[in-house]
């Protein structure tokens, strides 16, 4: 029992900690979309990487790279992730590191929604499916970069 409230207590606080980004984003017109496939693995420590697409407003779309350091995660899984990119006004503004805190377990499969910051206000508000087995109460650093325009 006190294992299920302690998880809770884990659940509330990382939602309150994301929430911040959210409600900054609420009111923002949207810069473009994201999307992005990773693989993570790890114990303790884990490690996350992939890579995806980010397609700009007006119709561009640049090739990504994801990478991910989590700590306080186990286990083995793909994410699929989809999202809205907001306060983008330049390029260079993209590439970085982001902020994020989240919690969760996946047994098979799941859902989750997070957001993320970096340090030129670019928040990215995500929906993610995860396959695999795996429990993270983590505090993440994502570091994205951006590779050449598609054409």
């Amino acid at each position: 029992m006190n294992q299920v409230r302690n998880l809770l207590i884990v659940v509330t606080f990382a939602a309150f900690a994301v929430a911040p980004f959210e409600a900054l984003a609420e009111n923002e017109k949207p810069s473009g979309t994201i999307r992005f496939t990773t693989t993570s693995i790890g114990f303790i420590i884990g490690a996350e990487w992939g890579k995806g697409t980010l397609t700009l407003n007006n119709g561009k779309s640049y090739n990504i790279r994801v990478r991910m350091l989590r700590v306080g995660m186990a286990g083995i899984e793909r994410v699929d992730a989809t999202g809205t990119v907001y306060n983008l006004k330049k390029m260079h503004d993209f590439e970085g590191q982001y902020v994020s805190g989240s919690a969760g377990l996946t047994i098979g499969g799941g859902v989750a929604g997070e957001a993320m910051k970096n340090s030129r206000n670019v928040v990215i508000k995500l929906t993610s499916t995860q396959i695999g087995l795996a429990a993270k109460i983590a505090a993440s650093g994502i570091t994205i970069t951006v590779g050449a325009q598609q054409y």
